[in-house]
């Protein structure tokens, strides 16, 4: 195993990165900016219908102008993170050459991008490069992109040719409460790092530093704890990787402690996002795992101490060989940088008519990300996946984000099938399809996603539910793990 010294690099002569230039500094996913919001807008239908899509004679549309159809606008600074879309008839289609997405930026009147979304989503055309956007045949039948687009006052998208269109969409974006620090977007922005970082899943997305990194081979006895590592902060922990025998994961309890306080205590199939044994494991930009090792990038700071323990279940019929190393950044923090948990959910199975509770997380705090196999406890087939999530921070209502489906929410679209045959499994740098199981009557699936730069940031609470399928009528099991960040309790 290889796990090279690092530490976080600021944009030189700028000031700190803004909340979604994780390509600049990883570890701005772990601040909870009280100046910061994240909204969703999508083709949900506001009525809670079955149909979350916009077709002719059942407009989505925030309003049209000049026969232009807007999909998201903000009078606010801030920037679009990521735009998700899909069209199809059961199984994806390619996106429609006539349509157009056009972007407009701090009230101007021309648009700053003005694409077919084929040409959009397709990889090709510069700035817009794959894997920083993917189309259908590279994400499980949804096209996504994750090309940030910052703007100082404010921000229109729409859609020209497109009111017959059946289109599903989500636009989301961070927004803030000032621009200062925001260069609006150009197209000539150097994203050439971020592209790196989500073209190669499971290298270190951590610049070469000063840090100091523990590594040793250990024996782990049934029964018994054993610290990996111990270290004096203020500091941040930037890779924990481990490995052993792939059967053997489930035997092993990890415990994280942050600041005296016990943060993640899990097995290490949980918290690396493994479904079940039988799964491809996670493999995105700062969790998951292949070939006997699993690795954690995550941002873990803290300000006076941190501890990595690991566990072997006592009724282990024997001991286990672990190789492992932790790496510390060797720098202090930023300030505003929440503690890093790990949250087992486990909803045995949701009661019709109600939406399961994933996450209830009391304030304040930031959602990273979660990997997950959500089925139903019913002979519903795959209508599991027709539920709308709904994320609510502190309390809003309405809330700020509404989804149009499961699949959508991990990246896919039409169950995650690109031609007639089965789903196909896939894994990208920020999300993936891992494993279909189950029976054809009760089938489940594993998915994940990260959210460095869309993650709900709040204050007091986060409250995330799946509607039971289209009409909330079918029981939902879900289990899984959110990895977030917290101040301290």
């Amino acid at each position: 195993m290889v796990v090279a010294a690092a530490m976080a690099l600021p944009a030189t002569g700028q000031e700190a990165p803004l909340p979604w230039e994780i390509w600049k500094d990883p570890g701005v996913v772990a601040r909870i900016r009280s100046d910061a919001r994240v909204v969703l807008a999508s083709s949900v239908d506001p009525d809670g219908g079955s149909y979350d899509r916009h077709s002719e004679g059942d407009s989505r549309f925030v309003r049209v102008i000049d026969g232009e159809g807007v999909i998201f606008e903000t009078e606010s600074a801030g920037a679009v993170t990521r735009i998700w879309m899909t069209q199809g008839d059961g199984i994806s289609a390619d996106l429609d050459p006539k349509i157009r997405l056009r972007v407009r930026i701090d009230g101007a009147d021309d648009p700053v991008i003005d694409l077919s979304l084929p040409e959009f989503f397709g990889g090709e055309i510069p700035p817009f490069f794959s894997p920083m956007v993917l189309n259908r045949q590279h994400s499980g039948g949804g096209n996504v992109s994750y090309m940030p687009l910052p703007f100082r006052k404010g921000c229109r998208v729409s859609l020209v040719n497109a009111e017959n269109a059946k289109i599903w969409f989500q636009v989301s974006a961070m927004l803030m409460d000032e621009p200062a620090d925001i260069i609006s977007f150009t197209g000539a922005e150097d994203l050439s790092r971020w592209r790196r970082m989500l073209a190669h899943p499971g290298t270190d997305p951590w610049a070469v530093g000063p840090g100091e990194t523990v590594s040793e081979t250990v024996i782990l006895q049934p029964g018994k704890a054993h610290t990996l590592a111990a270290v004096d902060g203020p500091d941040q922990i930037t890779a924990i990787v481990l490995r052993l025998p792939s059967h053997r994961l489930g035997e092993v309890v990890i415990r994280l402690s942050f600041d005296g306080q016990t943060t993640v205590d899990m097995p290490l199939p949980w918290f690396f996002g493994i479904g079940r044994p039988s799964c491809r494991p996670v493999r995105s930009l700062f969790i998951g795992g292949d070939q006997g090792e699993v690795y954690s990038y995550f941002p873990m700071p803290f300000r006076s101490g941190a501890e990595v323990e690991v566990e072997l279940s006592a009724a282990s019929a024997k001991r286990l060989k672990l190789a492992f190393a932790v790496r510390r950044s060797g720098s202090a923090p930023a300030s505003g940088t929440g503690l890093f948990r790990a949250l087992t959910i486990d909803v045995p199975a949701s009661v019709r008519g109600r939406d399961a509770v994933l996450l209830d997380l009391v304030g304040p705090g930031r959602l990273a990300g979660l990997a997950v196999t959500a089925g139903s406890t019913s002979s519903a087939g795959w209508a599991f996946l027709e539920g709308d999530e709904t994320l609510r921070v502190d309390g809003e209502d309405p809330p700020s984000w509404r989804g149009t489906g499961v699949e959508d929410f991990f990246g896919g679209g039409f169950y995650f099938r690109v031609d007639p045959g089965r789903p196909g499994i896939f894994r990208q740098a920020l999300h993936g399809m891992t494993c279909i199981g189950g029976t054809p009557g009760q089938p489940s699936m594993s998915f994940y996603r990260l959210m460095p730069a869309d993650g709900p940031i709040f204050d007091r609470s986060l409250n995330f539910e799946v509607e039971g399928g289209p009409t909330g009528e079918v029981p939902l099991r879900w289990r899984g793990v959110a990895w977030y960040y917290g101040f301290t309790d």
